[in-house]
């Protein structure tokens, strides 16, 4: 099978590098190719370097969002799963590929992660719920833990790439943050199965952008509030019917 990594870059070459350098030193397969494709969308050049797998690197002209880079990078490269994955990622332990692809299969999972712990050791934070307004309170301001796993989050998705296709992939119409959310809805709206593997543990050494950039935080609250007009349209064309 052919497997691809999709990551993207925003000027965050050192932080790829070093996750490249993970797979490197962790990731083992016996029965499929692992190609390793890396966007950048600020640098005038990347240099992204594997000593076992074959790493392709694209430069974008103009800056694309989350779901816009890797929707094209999924249709420039042919593959039976595509791992979407976060450059602040790391694999921390032995992995195989042919390990992970059969606890998929023996799940049925459509879209699974793996468990992804922070640097201070807390597990679940890729575990979501839907992006309510009760949601966002429970979580930002009472600090309640995830009490369903509605969707998983786009820091590591891993998606049978027969599935993407039947999503149409990302929502382009989202810049940065939701479309994660919005995809894993979407799947689970068609009956798709989503969950978390047993084994596969990454680390996620998370740049909360959203709370240090004023670019950052407007694109999030923009893509909420897209999120609920776009849900609350298709409830109204759903009982107009």
């Amino acid at each position: 099978m052919q497997i691809l990594f999709s990551v993207i870059s925003h000027n965050q070459q050192n932080l790829v590098q070093n996750f490249v350098d993970s797979v490197d030193k962790y990731l083992s397969s016996n029965n499929h190719q692992v190609k390793i494709v890396v966007t950048e969308n600020f640098l005038p050049c990347i240099d992204i370097v594997s000593q076992r797998f074959c790493v392709k690197t694209h430069l974008n002209l103009r800056e694309k969002g989350f779901g816009s880079n890797h929707n094209s990078i999924f249709e420039k490269y042919s593959s039976d799963y595509i791992f979407i994955i976060n450059p602040d990622i790391e694999f921390i332990n032995d992995v195989n590929i042919d390990n992970i692809i059969n606890e998929i299969q023996e799940n049925k999972f459509d879209i699974s992660s793996p468990q992804v712990v922070s640097p201070e050791g807390y597990f679940g934070q890729n575990k979501r719920e839907n992006i309510t307004i009760r949601n966002l309170f429970r979580r930002r301001n009472l600090n309640r833990p995830t009490k369903n796993t509605d969707w998983l989050s786009g820091m590591f998705l891993i998606i049978k790439s027969d599935n993407f296709i039947k999503l149409k992939g990302f929502d382009p119409k989202f810049f940065m943050y939701v479309e994660d959310c919005d995809l894993g809805m979407r799947a689970r709206k068609t009956g798709m199965k989503i969950g978390e593997l047993s084994e596969f543990v990454v680390l996620h050494d998370g740049q909360k952008m959203t709370w240090k950039s004023m670019k950052h935080f407007k694109w999030h609250v923009t893509s909420i509030l897209r999120y609920w007009i776009k849900n609350l349209f298709r409830f109204l064309n759903k009982n107009s019917d």
